[in-house]
């Protein structure tokens, strides 16, 4: 009898630590290591002030800090919340976001764009804080901690918007009629609202330094391009109607400015494809190619990642199944051959 119940005892705890392993290694690595980093660090930091500094953004301490500067905090400093409010409501949205994006992109790309959004973000709120300390003269700005979960979490939100432009955001299956084409600026303007002025820095120059780096340096080893040079994707386009002119405007002068500067490269004009299509027994100049408009070319792109999201998915969750020679995915029926006198489009 005794040792019935110790087995009795023994067993719900083994099936639930074996449930907590499933469940984590359900995510990809590179998710797993950024929700285990910012729930430490965070952590941490709630729990002793010592390390709030040691992880935090202090602008004052990146300088000079109590023992040697904190260079690390301008990367670590997007990865701490000091609010258990904030960290029970980003930690989720970071994880779940990170692991569709993983999911997609593979985790080499995935961790690239994570560290150039926190190293990007951490720069620019450092500078920042500095000037308005030089302008205001407000101690605060440099010896209060700055950080947060938010700037990684516009980022994510930057590359859900690029991949679903033409969905509507669903929390649990309900419909929240929200599209994520302005998803980035709402969530930005609700960061404005609800936290506090010295973390807006982080929420704004995450969202911003995601689509920069997507638009301009983001690989795609699948179709050997650079960037994301469609017009839905413009900076303008995450703004309503009413706030594209004046958008239009400020991003073309920036973009000119990294232009002339080397920082980036001239994209395509408007008339152009950036992805060249070769027809497989034909060369670049016997293949007739037509490009249709951007707007097409976007519902095109939004569809056919949407089917590969729900097929790597569908895969995913199916064990492998060995195929015969006599199978129909082998027989020469199966396969569609194109016409060589067929026009092919070109998407953007």
């Amino acid at each position: 009898a005794e040792y019935m119940g110790t087995v009795t005892r023994l067993v719900p705890q083994k099936m639930s630590l074996n449930t907590i392993q499933s469940f984590v290694r359900s995510f990809p690595p590179a998710t797993q290591a950024l929700g285990a980093c910012a729930l430490c660090f965070s952590l941490l930091s709630m729990l002793s002030s010592t390390c709030s500094i040691f992880f935090s953004l202090t602008p004052a301490f990146v300088i000079s800090g109590p023992y040697l500067p904190h260079f690390w905090s301008l990367v670590s400093g997007g990865l701490v919340e000091r609010h258990v409010v904030n960290l029970v409501v980003f930690l989720p949205v970071l994880v779940l976001a990170s692991k569709k994006l993983e999911t997609i992109w593979a985790s080499h790309q995935f961790a690239i764009f994570i560290l150039v959004v926190l190293a990007g973000t951490g720069v620019s709120s450092f500078f920042t804080m500095i000037a308005l300390y030089s302008f205001t003269m407000h101690e605060p700005y440099i010896f209060s901690p700055v950080g947060g979960l938010c700037g990684v979490v516009g980022a994510l939100i930057v590359g859900l918007r690029q991949i679903y432009p033409e969905q509507q955001l669903e929390i649990f299956g309900f419909n929240t009629k929200i599209g994520y084409k302005l998803l980035p600026s709402l969530y930005v303007l609700l960061c404005v609202i609800i936290r506090g002025p010295l973390h807006i820095s982080f929420a704004v120059y995450g969202t911003y330094f995601g689509w920069v780096y997507i638009r301009f340096f983001k690989k795609n080893d699948f179709l050997h391009t650079v960037g994301d040079s469609s017009e839905d994707f413009a900076f303008a386009h995450f703004f309503p109607l009413f706030c594209r002119p004046v958008v239009n405007i400020f991003s073309t002068v920036t973009y000119k400015m990294a232009v002339c500067m080397h920082i980036i490269s001239a994209q395509p004009s408007e008339g152009q494809s950036s992805l060249p299509l070769m027809i497989p027994g034909t060369s670049s100049s016997s293949a007739p190619v037509t490009t249709q408009s951007k707007a097409v070319s976007d519902r095109r792109r939004a569809r056919a990642l949407q089917a590969l999201d729900e097929k790597l998915a569908l895969m995913a969750n199916q064990p492998d199944i060995p195929l015969d020679d006599d199978s129909p995915m082998h027989t020469e029926e199966s396969i569609t051959e194109i016409p060589p006198s067929a026009p092919v489009t070109t998407t953007v």
